[in-house]
């Protein structure tokens, strides 16, 4: 079995939307960090590609504003990993049957884009982009047309959850192979934007329902709760070893694309390197488990509004916990001195 089974590489903050509940803030400046070179990007892909892992996510901003080099990507890591399902998380906008017939020559198996209504005052206010819904449509049937296995995921909000089950009518209508809830999450854009149209207990339980009924109607396609948080729920629960990692498109490798820490520098050391020197085990780390004790659920993400000491995810810089360069435990000891005021007995 691999020691790797989830990846997934971010390729640019850039975004050509503004979406108002982004928890990274693509599209926004990065002035703390320079962003991979096309070079950069194609050697850590094939980093992770060495593990061979179930699913190879390809994630941003919009990863199709470097679509030349994610073609590169997807050809070389299915060159290495000839079982990986490789996957492109994609607003829609930029695709066309030219890019799709490319992404298919690359290898790449999934496709999602994100349908965050049925009509342009919900998907097109979400995304802050008056033809958002239009060009999503459009890539849907596209990718379907290409034959991919085409994802639909949604963000339900007070101002769509009536329109989920004609979201889901609609997927299926196009052809869509699977269906996902995705919560929203308090973090960049949405922590200013959204508080109040995030869903209370109630109306999350009715979703729920929702979901449960609409999955008589549509046995083909696959309908799932996708929980944003979950492998952090499993950090603090379990002492498994870790079977993930993300690469932010700084070329660093973070536990959780929603934490502002990162354990390493995939442009200096290999992930092999840092494999071998503890990272499968950075979740038995005290500073880590601290940190996660923070979090609940989705709503609160954002470690920085219960502790100020901490940066504020994609404005800030990350905590840089480099376990090449010191001991776990000399980070814990210095981080939780640093950020929590405790120390280790």
């Amino acid at each position: 079995m691999s020691t790797m089974e989830f990846v997934s590489l971010d390729v640019t903050y850039g975004c050509n939307y503004s979406c108002l509940h982004c928890f990274n803030s693509s599209g926004s400046p990065k002035k703390f960090c320079k962003e991979m070179t096309e070079e950069e990007l194609l050697n850590v892909g094939e980093q992770l590609a060495e593990f061979e892992p179930m699913s190879f996510c390809v994630c941003g901003g919009e990863p199709l504003l470097r679509a030349e080099t994610i073609f590169k990507l997807g050809k070389r890591v299915k060159n290495i990993a000839k079982q990986t399902s490789v996957n492109l998380v994609t607003n829609g906008y930029l695709m066309t049957d030219e890019i799709a017939a490319k992404l298919k020559d690359s290898s790449f198996n999934l496709v999602q884009v994100s349908l965050d209504g049925i009509s342009k005052d919900t998907h097109n206010w979400l995304r802050q982009n008056d033809s958002a819904l239009d060009r999503a449509i459009q890539a849907i049937k596209i990718l379907v047309k290409h034959d991919f296995y085409t994802g639909v995921a949604c963000a339900p909000t007070k101002k769509n959850l009536d329109e989920i089950p004609q979201v889901m009518a609609k997927a299926y209508e196009l052809g869509v192979k699977m269906f996902r809830i995705q919560p929203l999450m308090l973090l960049g854009r949405a922590r200013k934007n959204l508080k109040e149209y995030m869903l209370d207990e109630y109306e999350y339980f009715s979703l729920v329902e929702t979901l449960d009924e609409e999955k008589q109607k549509y046995p083909e396609m696959e309908i799932s709760w996708g929980d944003p948080i979950q492998h952090i729920a499993d950090i603090r629960t379990k002492d498994n070893k870790v079977n993930f990692v993300s690469v932010n498109a700084f070329g660093k490798m973070v536990l959780s694309p929603y934490i502002p820490v990162d354990f390493g520098d995939l442009k200096v050391h290999s992930l092999r390197e840092y494999v071998n020197n503890g990272y499968l085990d950075i979740n038995k780390s005290a500073f880590v488990k601290r940190l996660f004790q923070l979090i609940d659920d989705s709503s609160t993400l954002e470690v920085h509004e219960k502790n100020e000491r901490l940066p504020i995810l994609g404005v800030e810089e990350n905590i840089h916990m480099d376990i090449m360069e010191k001991s776990v435990e000399e980070y814990d000891k210095i981080f939780l001195e640093k950020y929590f005021g405790e120390s280790i007995n």
